[in-house]
């Protein structure tokens, strides 16, 4: 396809200019398992909870993204921003780089108030469904972008169309630095999720509100899926002979980026997703479950 086409298709595959959204992800996640704490708590933005959100992003997120876009423009740019390392620009670069990161951390402030307003207006539990979406909406589109995330050649070999193969993306510097970012964040957004919900007796998560969480997040996935599935097959519709060339392969054919669009989801699914249904309810002491049970019996 033309140049012109070619960058419609890849403009938003890059993950440094998706890392805003990631980094809002992660803002209103961890807001939103801080939960009733939050809602306890009038000052949210001089919480722990806040404190703790701008480690992981300045600590992990910003870094990464800051040395992928520095070593790597053309591939951070989606190639397109960037011709080649040694043909761009160093002062370019550079503020490219810190433009990227003061968005990011704007990015993620703003997504754990979001998530904190929402706390306060509607619940923790109605809460997740801001980074649930956000989520399944990052991951969908790496997912449908595959081609362009594990290309590992130059800008011009890219234009050229000059084929690399995607195992080659696991050999390289941009797989060895994110591994190296998610093996930090990972532990850092699982620790919340287990941790912050039942620390606290008196604000922590219930049973009712549990099961209102896990039904909200299936939902919220399940959509993000059928959604992802159904854009993807309208545009196939309109433009499917400009897409065959760029996005499909001879084993999969067309099928290709649906393939990995589930492959981007389980990703985003085994980091963010899955603790939620590994909240555990809250531990009340002795004193506190048995006027509980004392309840319950009297209600029967």
């Amino acid at each position: 396809p033309p140049p012109s086409c070619r960058c419609a298709l890849q403009a938003p595959t890059a993950m440094n200019f998706l890392s805003p959204l990631y980094c809002f992800t992660i803002g209103a996640n961890l807001a939103s398992y801080a939960g009733k704490n939050i809602k306890a708590d009038q000052s949210a933005l001089s919480s722990y909870y806040f404190k703790y959100m701008l480690a992981v992003v300045v600590l992990a997120v910003i870094p990464s993204n800051a040395y992928l876009l520095w070593h790597h423009p053309a591939w951070a740019s989606f190639f397109l921003l960037f011709k080649d390392h040694q043909m761009s620009s160093s002062s370019a670069i550079a503020a490219a780089v810190a433009a990227l990161a003061l968005l990011d951390l704007l990015a993620a402030v703003i997504g754990f108030v979001a998530a904190s307003a929402r706390i306060h207006s509607s619940g923790h539990v109605a809460a997740h469904s801001l980074w649930q979406y956000t989520a399944v909406f990052y991951y969908g589109v790496l997912g449908l972008s595959y081609k362009a995330y594990t290309y590992t050649g130059t800008f011009r070999e890219w234009e050229h169309g000059v084929p690399h193969d995607a195992g080659e993306f696991l050999n390289s510097p941009m797989f060895y630095a994110l591994a190296a970012s998610y093996a930090v964040i990972a532990p850092a957004l699982i620790y919340p999720a287990v941790w912050w919900p039942s620390n606290q007796p008196k604000v922590a998560i219930t049973e009712k509100e549990k099961n209102a969480l896990d039904m909200r997040t299936g939902i919220n996935y399940g959509m993000g899926l059928a959604v992802g599935v159904a854009a993807y097959a309208a545009v196939v519709a309109l433009k499917g002979v400009e897409l065959k060339s760029r996005l499909a392969n001879d084993r999969f054919g067309m099928l290709t980026p649906l393939f990995s669009l589930f492959v981007g989801e389980l990703m985003g699914a085994l980091l963010f997703l899955w603790p939620v249904f590994d909240v555990p309810l809250a531990k009340l002491p002795s004193s506190m479950k048995k006027r509980s049970n004392l309840r319950k019996v009297k209600a029967k």
